[in-house]
């Protein structure tokens, strides 16, 4: 991924990262390091990019996150998708730093922001994703070391995100702010209502690798002489599941034109369902993770929070819900 970088003078040999890298052996000292992106409070990750680390010169993205977190996404790089012959940016492997964080090595990747508008991203997107998910509905390396996708997991989002915004809704807020939470409200409460259909759909679905963040700042496309390579990062949100979330937003004939026999039998109308599905889904991690900064009582995500309720609701129409 090619990100600006923070210019700062940072002593090489002494840097966390690449003293991580150094364990690894498997490339060369950096010539400098920079950071990638800007600093944030409370962000779960950092980025940084060790200039000519890589074997061949070339830069080297290391992550650091929680421990956990990384070493399900150095397992995803190298036990499940590598050994499957799944196109991935290069990993080194990861540094487990023995105090709940640790870091992994990637190869820098560059080109643009993946963006469902753009046409030909949308359909590399859906060849790949069609690709990666039927021969992972195949294969069984690695399934246990990978947490499972279970349908809970957008349970527990929809009910954070109506808990958090019912509670707040009244004249002590902002009108605009009001008016927003009342139309979130309803259409999470309509899913709520609906829930047996997307179980129904869920659970007569196959299983697979599941990337369950599939958005513009995780998938980057390099685009030149007439091909379009994919590079899909930031595995955190993976597991072992129904693939919903990650068909939000695809074009679903694509998709199912690569993906080699996994929706046998299950026809187009079932596959646009999931597909609905997941883009309700996606609507309601966004409320959820929106709504948390009302018990704050920052009320400045209003429109944002009355897009994703509109989506939903349009969302929901779609599934008949």
């Amino acid at each position: 991924m090619t990100v600006p970088a923070q210019s700062q003078a940072i002593n090489v040999l002494d840097h966390p990262a690449a003293l991580a890298w150094r364990q690894l052996s498997r490339g060369q000292v950096p010539v400098a390091i920079e950071r990638v992106g800007r600093a944030r409070r409370r962000a779960k990750s950092a980025l940084w990019r060790l200039v000519g680390g890589s074997p061949s010169g070339h830069s080297v993205i290391a992550k650091q996150s929680r421990a956990a977190t990384i070493a399900v996404e150095s397992c995803v790089y190298l036990t499940v998708l590598g050994p499957l012959g799944v196109t991935l940016p290069k990993c080194y492997g990861h540094v487990d730093c023995g105090d709940g964080t640790a870091w992994l090595f990637l190869d820098e990747v560059s080109g643009a922001r993946y963006s469902e508008q753009n046409v030909t991203h949308r359909r590399a997107a859906s060849a790949w994703l069609g690709q990666m998910h039927a021969v992972t509905n195949k294969a069984d390396s690695g399934r246990d070391l990978v947490p499972a996708v279970t349908l809970e997991r957008y349970q527990l989002f929809l009910e954070s995100a109506l808990a958090n915004m019912s509670r707040h809704i009244g004249p002590q807020i902002p009108s605009d702010a009001q008016s927003a939470l009342s139309l979130a409200t309803s259409a999470v409460a309509r899913l709520q209502m609906g829930w047996p259909k997307v179980r129904r759909a869920w659970c007569a679905s196959p299983i697979c690798l599941v990337h369950g963040d599939f958005i513009g700042k995780n998938v980057i496309l390099d685009e030149r002489d007439g091909r379009c390579d994919i590079h899909v990062l930031d595995w955190e949100a993976s597991g072992w599941g129904v693939p919903a979330e990650d068909l939000a937003g695809l074009d679903v004939s694509v998709y199912s034109s690569h993906a080699s026999g996994m929706w046998d039998g299950y026809g187009r109308e079932h596959l646009d369902t999931l597909a609905n599905i997941g883009d309700a889904f996606r609507a309601v991690a966004f409320l959820s993770n929106y709504s948390k900064a009302l018990n704050m009582g920052w009320f400045g995500d209003a429109a944002e929070i009355a897009h994703q309720g509109s989506v939903l609701a349009a969302t929901l129409d779609q599934i008949a819900l």
